[in-house]
């Protein structure tokens, strides 16, 4: 998706020491590597300053900070408003009757697993008994969820949940910085919420977009099985009944976010470059 915009930043010759503008005016060192050191940390800049032994005084840290914390405001922006055109393709037009998204066909398969499971004898959770309650009450539950997660038309996401008949469901939103997702059992369902400040999240939006304008069902066939990795995540924390054992694996999902950031992040790049070449 970042091949799409860029960022131009325009100074006069008096700031070219400042920037570090080698004599060729091709380069600014100091820009480049404090926005190398800046892009990764979701600390606050003075916090960073610090850690990299750097005065105060210098304001080069302080006007890159400043342009990382614009720009990845936009690109929040610009993946809410993603997850809106995607959620209103149906109606549309651009999705044929009885075809489904990715992001559909994740939580249809995932429903259907944990039927045949219920089915079969499996114990049930909390969250498959609250998903026998009233409509009308789960309605009005999974709106304020929604609408506290600061998702557009709540009102209508919960009730494509409901009318879907899905047990799972998918939330784009600002979580905690390394975070990858978040598991949350609201109305008899499970709410995958994926972090946009993460790269996972981005690197699903790319595939999902290669496969929306490229009809790529390689690309397809790949956000559904990782989106269904997620929801069976999102169902193993929900079998477990110890409050205790359930943050643990909270925990490691965490730390999995970590240590998937920068792998992400270089494969989301690499994509960004094989994309701009092929245009």
């Amino acid at each position: 998706m970042n091949r799409w915009w860029g960022c131009e930043i325009r100074f006069g010759a008096g700031l070219d020491d400042l920037f570090g503008v080698d004599h060729n005016k091709q380069m600014a060192a100091s820009l480049s590597n404090a926005a190398k050191e800046l892009y990764n940390s979701d600390k606050d800049t003075r916090l960073i300053l610090e850690d990299l032994g750097v005065e105060d005084g210098n304001p080069i840290y302080e006007i890159v900070g400043d342009i990382r914390n614009t720009t990845r405001a936009m690109v929040q922006q610009v993946s809410l408003y993603l997850a809106e055109w995607r959620r209103n393709k149906r109606s549309t037009g651009s999705v044929q009757p009885g075809e489904l998204t990715a992001e559909e066909e994740a939580e249809q398969r995932a429903t259907a697993d944990t039927s045949s499971s219920i089915e079969a004898g499996e114990a049930e959770t909390d969250t498959d008994r609250a998903h026998k309650e009233p409509e009308s009450d789960r309605q009005k539950e999974l709106t304020k969820f929604f609408e506290e997660a600061g998702a557009p038309n709540p009102e209508e996401q919960a009730a494509t949940l409901l009318r879907n008949d899905f047990r799972y469901g998918f939330l784009n939103r600002k979580l905690y910085g390394p975070q990858m997702f978040g598991v949350d059992s609201v109305a008899g369902e499970l709410i995958v919420s994926l972090n946009i400040d993460h790269p996972l999240h981005q690197y699903l939006e790319m595939l999902e977009q290669r496969s929306d304008d490229l009809s790529d069902p390689l690309a397809r066939s790949g956000a559904v099985a990782i989106r269904t990795l997620l929801l069976a995540w999102a169902r193993l924390e929900d079998q477990i009944e110890d409050r205790n054992r359930r943050t643990d694996v909270q925990d490691i999902a965490l730390d999995w976010g970590k240590q998937a950031r920068g792998t992400l992040d270089q494969i989301v790049r690499e994509m960004e470059s094989e994309a701009e070449e092929e245009s």
